[in-house]
């Protein structure tokens, strides 16, 4: 497996796996917002990433550098190819772009519903810094380079 930035022709393997990852959310959780949207903007904007197994995209990163932190906008793993440490394997990647940034932390967002994200960003070291809304903020710090 390999991860990097995603070209245009990547784009709907992005948006099957995206919406693959998200399609028992959206049943459950009807304010999850469209995250399946914008992803060609993304990629030309570079801050769309894929895992690939086999040329398979099987997982996506889209995060960028901001500049108060380094930002993971979202992660998914396809469905069909989840426990299979792609998910461990992004967000490595988006640790190797945050320091290549400069940042010293990383922040995201996840749905306070999604029980499971939130523990399982707290067993990678997140820390839950805020609620707002239906939202969990989260952030990490990183040791420089």
């Amino acid at each position: 497996m390999n991860v990097e930035t995603a070209a245009i022709g990547d784009a709907l393997a992005i948006g099957a796996v995206i919406d693959g990852a998200y399609v028992k959310w959206r049943v459950q959780l009807p304010d999850l917002p469209d995250v399946s949207a914008g992803i060609g903007e993304e990629i030309l904007a570079g801050r769309m990433h894929v895992a690939r197994l086999e040329g398979d995209v099987v997982g996506i990163l889209n995060a960028q550098a901001g500049e108060d932190a380094f930002h993971v906008m979202n992660i998914a793993v396809h469905p069909d190819h989840e426990g299979k440490g792609i998910g461990r394997a992004l967000m490595d990647h988006a640790e190797a772009l945050a320091r290549a940034s400069g940042a010293s932390r990383m922040v995201l967002a996840t749905h306070q519903d999604m029980g499971d994200n939130v523990g399982l960003y707290q067993h990678l070291g997140w820390k839950v810094t805020a609620y707002e809304g239906v939202k969990v903020m989260m952030h990490r710090d990183i040791a420089p380079q």
